[in-house]
């Protein structure tokens, strides 16, 4: 069964709230919009609305975990994973694409934004909108914080598209016609400096949080303990890469015009 649930970010204004954690998204919209012209659009934000999929039914029938602890065997399962992601979004972003037609008058226009990888990038765990939230769940189930077969059930509804598996989708659809679209990285310009592992990880708790406390329970110590397993994994992380890395996730914004 698809995980038919709405899932949203956490609310308010609090330091936890997905407001107080979402400067990126702040920036793609004025991104966004640059790409127009006076004339009035429909801008559709990025990770609530569109890339956000229903959990893949394939991997919940066949039992195969999303994120596996196993490091052996989550490498082996990553394009059996990736791609039941990818169908699942194709499917419900040709849904998306052909209820918002029905909104449209002829020529209406209309910018989509949402988190993505660029085409050029391999599918990695970097890459994958949920991989770092998957990884800092793993070591919390390796060091018994929370239930491995819990986490094995586990299904983040989230996908990141490359732009080419974008551009694909919305030709084949049909409804539109691509004006523009723009692969832009939020962090480029920005002081590395400002990205720590504390903003960082309350980015993803933001994000995440209540789907992790809707799945696992709602223990409040839970989400206190992924920002301190996260805070760890991301300066690991951080010392183990090469400096001036590129960034593997992009956020992506397309303009279109209904055909």
């Amino acid at each position: 069964m698809a995980s038919k649930q709405m899932v949203h970010m956490n609310h308010g204004q609090g330091e936890t709230s997905y407001a107080h954690n979402s400067s990126f998204q702040s920036l793609l919209a004025l991104e966004g919009m640059s790409l127009f012209d006076t004339t009035p659009v429909a801008f559709v934000p990025s990770l609530s609305d569109c890339s956000e999929v229903q959990a893949p039914e394939d991997l919940r029938i066949n039992q195969i975990p999303a994120y596996d602890v196993d490091e052996n065997a989550r490498r082996e399962r990553l394009p059996v994973v990736a791609g039941a992601y990818a169908q699942q979004f194709r499917k419900d972003f040709t849904l998306f694409l052909q209820l918002r037609a029905k909104e449209l008058v002829p020529e209406g226009r209309m910018v989509v934004s949402l988190q993505g990888r660029r085409s050029d990038e391999p599918v990695t765990e970097s890459s994958l909108i949920w991989g770092t939230a998957a990884q800092i769940l793993g070591t919390m189930a390796s060091e018994g914080v929370i239930d491995k077969e819990k986490l094995d059930s586990l299904y983040i509804p989230v996908h990141g598209p490359s732009d080419e598996e974008l551009r694909e989708i919305i030709q084949e659809e049909g409804s539109f016609s691509i004006t523009e679209m723009r692969v832009h990285d939020p962090i480029s310009g920005m002081d590395r400096a400002l990205l720590t592992p504390n903003r960082l990880v309350n980015s993803l708790r933001a994000a995440f949080e209540p789907i992790i406390v809707q799945h696992f329970g709602s223990l409040g110590e839970i989400m206190d303990e992924f920002v301190r397993t996260g805070e760890k994994h991301l300066s690991l992380q951080r010392r183990s890469q090469v400096k001036h890395a590129r960034n593997p996730r992009v956020m992506l914004v397309v303009s279109l015009t209904k055909a």
